[in-house]
């Protein structure tokens, strides 16, 4: 099973942002799409494949294709290390996102998940993907992103 992802944020990021993940299996495509008010383009493409992922049923094995370095190197390079020092980065300061990392972390245990990068719009379900998430930036019924709100006031 594929899933192409992509987060989307308003240039000012933080402003309006918009996630959407398209699930492509033999029988067809799902979407899932969201968005919140303020909020930043690296957060939404966590919360794409978050989404995306708890859809799924325990044992489900997918691939996770994105154009976000963010989110596929993260994933397969620094979130290992994050995690054994207590979600600190090699510098010594709080890894970004944690509380979406954390519930990332969650949603792939009893499920085989992998990460892979791919050119920005090189793929039509990549650019359908991006398309959705920059539609979502404009919803007037967009929620609070809580968890973005909660580390600014921390």
């Amino acid at each position: 099973m594929l899933i192409f992802t992509d987060g989307a944020a308003a240039p000012t990021n933080p402003g309006p942002g918009g996630y959407a993940a398209i699930i492509v299996t033999p029988h067809g495509e799902q979407l899932v799409s969201g968005g919140f008010r303020h909020t930043t383009n690296n957060r939404m493409e966590l919360y794409a494949a978050i989404a995306a992922i708890e859809t799924l049923p325990p044992g489900t094995s997918a691939t996770i294709i994105s154009d976000s370095n963010y989110l596929v190197s993260s994933h397969n390079v620094w979130l290992p290390n994050w995690r054994l020092r207590g979600w600190r980065k090699s510098n010594g300061k709080p890894a970004d996102n944690r509380d979406l990392w954390e519930r990332l972390v969650a949603v792939c245990e009893g499920r085989n998940i992998r990460f892979t990068w791919i050119r920005r719009e090189s793929d039509p379900f990549n650019v359908k993907a991006d398309a959705i998430a920059n539609e979502a930036t404009t919803r007037d019924d967009l929620p609070v992103d809580e968890g973005y709100v909660h580390r600014l006031a921390a």
